[in-house]
């Protein structure tokens, strides 16, 4: 998400993925926020473009995004 692929640190740091529990050590530079930035556009714009190709339809949010609300923005667009 958008919220995740900006940190507010710099430098060295351990990234956590709460889903799996994996963890990997990272250095958070300008470029790498940048190349994060981009990779999660064209990775959105994959989804697009898919949901598109089978006539469905697409939403995206925040993970901080209230999940009902969210829900209803989609049914209803």
């Amino acid at each position: 998400a958008a919220d995740e692929a900006h940190l507010r640190v710099s430098g060295p740091t351990l990234l956590a993925d709460v889903e799996s529990g994996e963890q990997r050590r990272v250095e958070v530079t300008a470029a790498a926020q940048a190349g994060a930035g981009e990779a999660l556009a064209a990775h959105n714009e994959r989804l697009r473009r898919i949901c598109a190709s089978l006539s469905l339809r697409c939403s995206t949010a925040l993970a901080s995004d209230d999940w009902e609300r969210v829900l209803l923005r989609h049914l209803g667009a």
